[in-house]
């Protein structure tokens, strides 16, 4: 099926017909209107035989990409096809198509060596057009009419961060820039991941693939760090990997904090309703009831799901690593004990709200069916046994479940994720009396609210009154237990 690509691929390459660019160009020509080369009256009029010229058209490598993907599709554990269709995301300048491909095929059984080197090669083009790029654009007024330009064309912003997010690969990956550099681009790309994310300007497909690619470039700057070598260079490029190998760990905790913070805020009744119904619940006035499961899933929520569920599951079987990695007798990267001080509570927040939000019996009975992610990511190494593997996977997915029913088997799958983690003793997570916490918090900082007690559990309001108070309602939370006789049936 490569084979079959590549030559629909080449055959594409040289076609000349119908208004294509010329043979090894990607670039569509100019076309200038001239006498005699359309239509009068109804009538084709100049030149001969067949008449008029061809209207410029782009190359259409439609038929390419369907074999590449049938391949991927047959033999997920090769890199191959992963790296064919990088090479069709370079025929666009798709940046970001391209690393995330590369990182696709140098990230199963059998990688494909190749995209190693391609992949270094891009990244540092990348830095040096961005280079470049800073130096042209100094001028403040530049910059300003960018921001404008931003705010008005959603389509921009996509592409912009895209960029950036590139360019925080190629940091990682050359050693090009100072460790200021690095940072503060760090700092900006979350920011921005955070903001497009609460504005709902990223498509669902570039949430999951942002942290998909994070999760390829830890595994291959990982690789280099534990490659053996004697040469002193060898040694050097082994001791930048090591290091960069813990500050891509820390933005792959930071990229989860971001959707988990995020998800807590629409857990929430207010939440809701404000997503349900245009007319606010009045003051002073009970709460309205639970609406039916999918109803519970704002918007927002749905957006960020499937990825919150993909990294659930690299969390889940990378809680070793975790905490070796986090150990201070070990000299973790700097802000990785910080960053896990802040996640592990915010998590603890999160899967109170999720598990009182949707107790086991609303989700107990969904069907199983064939996700998305489950395809689309088979084969990769990161999450290699931890999503379930179709037995058959095929090129188009058709379920015939409802999607409501596909976000709520993510989210018992995320719940099924978190009593494993509770049972666990390599993460600070502990359930009791229906609410989760970290161990680094106090009991004392856990409160339940009195005035709950009275109310039915299809009106318990879900508020949490601040960052580290966590607020469970009896009844509904207390009916999810991180016991064996009490999880989710499978």
């Amino acid at each position: 099926m490569v084979s079959l690509g590549d030559l629909a691929r080449y055959r594409e390459q040289y076609n000349e017909r119908q208004g294509r660019p010329k043979a090894g160009s990607e670039e569509v020509p100019f076309h200038r209107a001239t006498k005699g080369n359309g239509h009068r009256n109804g009538k084709l009029v100049g030149g001969g035989g067949g008449g008029g010229e061809d209207l410029p058209r782009p190359r259409n490598y439609t038929r390419a990409m369907a074999c590449y993907t049938q391949a991927r599709m047959l033999h997920p554990d090769s890199g191959h096809a992963f790296h064919q269709i990088a090479i069709l995301c370079s025929y666009q300048a798709d940046y970001f198509g391209q690393i995330l491909n590369y990182y696709r095929s140098l990230c199963v059984d059998h990688p494909f060596t190749t995209a190693s080197d391609n992949l270094v090669h891009l990244l540092t083009k990348v830095l040096e057009a961005s280079k470049t790029e800073q130096l042209q654009s100094s001028d403040p007024n530049a910059s300003n009419a960018n921001a404008s330009n931003e705010e008005e064309a959603p389509g921009l912003v996509i592409e912009r961060f895209k960029r950036d997010v590139v360019k925080l690969h190629g940091m990682w990956r050359v050693k090009r820039t100072t460790e200021a550099e690095l940072a503060a681009h760090t700092e900006h790309t979350l920011s921005r991941f955070n903001k497009l994310l609460a504005e709902r300007v990223l498509p669902i497909g570039l949430i999951v693939k942002v942290y998909v690619a994070a999760l390829g470039a830890h595994r291959t700057i990982s690789v280099l760090a534990r490659k053996s070598t004697s040469t002193d260079g060898g040694k050097r490029n082994k001791a930048h990997a090591q290091k960069m190998e813990g500050l891509v760990l820390l933005h792959i905790m930071e990229l989860h904090l971001c959707l988990v913070n995020l998800a807590t805020e629409q857990l929430t009744l207010d939440a809701i309703t404000t997503s349900t119904s245009d007319t606010p619940s009045g003051v002073g006035l009970p709460p309205p009831p639970l609406p039916p499961p999918a109803e519970r899933i704002t918007a927002v929520l749905r957006r960020v799901l499937q990825t919150l569920r993909v990294a659930s599951k690299w969390l889940l079987g990378n809680q070793d690593y975790l905490y070796r990695a986090a150990n201070p007798d070990k000299s973790p990267p700097p802000g990785l004990t910080r960053t896990l001080g802040e996640f592990w509570p915010a998590y603890a927040r999160f899967a109170t709200r999720l598990s009182t939000m949707f107790p086991k019996d609303d989700v107990r009975d969904i069907q199983k069916v064939t996700l998305d992610e489950d395809v689309e990511l088979a084969g990769f190494a990161p999450l290699k046994k931890l999503l379930k593997a179709p037995e058959k996977l095929p090129v188009g997915i058709a379920n015939q479940a409802h999607p409501n029913e596909e976000y709520l088997l993510r989210i018992r799958d995320v719940l099924k994720d978190l009593y494993a983690l509770v049972k666990s003793q390599m993460n600070p997570l502990k359930y009791q009396n229906g609410v989760y916490t970290s161990k680094t918090e106090s009991a004392s900082k856990i409160t339940i609210a009195s005035s709950m007690l009275a109310q039915p559990e299809a009106t318990l309001p879900l508020t949490i009154q601040s960052r580290t108070d966590v607020i469970a309602a009896p009844g509904v939370a207390g009916q999810l237990r991180a016991s064996e006789d009490d999880e989710i049936a499978s």
